[in-house]
C-alpha cells in the first residue's frame, strides 16, 4: 500500500514539475519575443525619423513629394531596417509573425501615424 502511494506521489510530482517547466518556458518565450519586438520596433521608429529628416523633408521643401517619393521613402526605410536588424532578429520575426516585409510595412505605417498625431496634438 505504501509503495502504491509513493508511486502515485512520484508520478504527480513528475507531472507537476513538467507542467511547471512548460509554463516557465512559455513565459520565457513570451518575454524573449517581447524583448526582440521592442528592439525591432525601436529600429523602425528611428529609421522612419531619420528618413523623414534626411529625405522626406527635403522633397517636401522642393515640392517634389509625390506618390513616387513616398514609395521611395518607404523602400529606403525597409532597406535600412533590414540592414540594422541582424539576420537572427529578421529570422525570429519571420518565424513568429510571418512575412518580414509585411511586418515592417505595418510598423512603418503605425510609426508615421503616431508621429503625425503627436505633431497635431502638440499644435
Amino acid at each position: 500500500m505504501i509503495k502504491a502511494i509513493l508511486v502515485i506521489v512520484t508520478v504527480l510530482l513528475v507531472w507537476s514539475m513538467e507542467r511547471l517547466v512548460a509554463w516557465f518556458n512559455s513565459k520565457m518565450k513570451e518575454s524573449k519575443l517581447a524583448s526582440k519586438l521592442t528592439k525591432a520596433k525601436e529600429i523602425v521608429q528611428n529609421v522612419v525619423k531619420k528618413i523623414y529628416q534626411c529625405y522626406v523633408q527635403d522633397e517636401k521643401r522642393t515640392g517634389n513629394f509625390s506618390e513616387h517619393e513616398k514609395k521611395e521613402a518607404k523602400k529606403r526605410v525597409i532597406l535600412e531596417c533590414k540592414t540594422l536588424m541582424n539576420k537572427r532578429l529578421q529570422q525570429y520575426i519571420t518565424k513568429e509573425l510571418g512575412d518580414l516585409d509585411a511586418w515592417l510595412d505595418m510598423q512603418i505605417e503605425a510609426t508615421i501615424y503616431t508621429l503625425k498625431n503627436e505633431k497635431e496634438r502638440a499644435i
